[in-house]
């Protein structure tokens, strides 16, 4: 991706406010943690990934904010 690219991409994402958040989310599973402390904002026309190994919580994280 050229620097040009990148420059266009990030005019177009809005920078006030988030489209949403998550503040300190955290679920169970019985009585274990299985998502502790998430937090995040994202904007308008952002793309956000999640990361993480195996067993990290990505997917109970999503579902959690469904």
């Amino acid at each position: 991706m050229t620097s040009e690219a990148a420059g266009t991409h990030a005019a177009n994402i809005e920078t006030t406010r988030p489209f949403f958040s998550v503040r300190d989310m955290h679920a169970y599973y019985g009585e274990s943690y299985i998502v502790q402390g998430v937090s995040l904002d994202v904007r308008k026309g952002e793309i956000l990934a999640l990361l993480g190994r195996n067993g990290a919580g990505k997917t109970s994280t999503l579902r959690t904010i469904a």
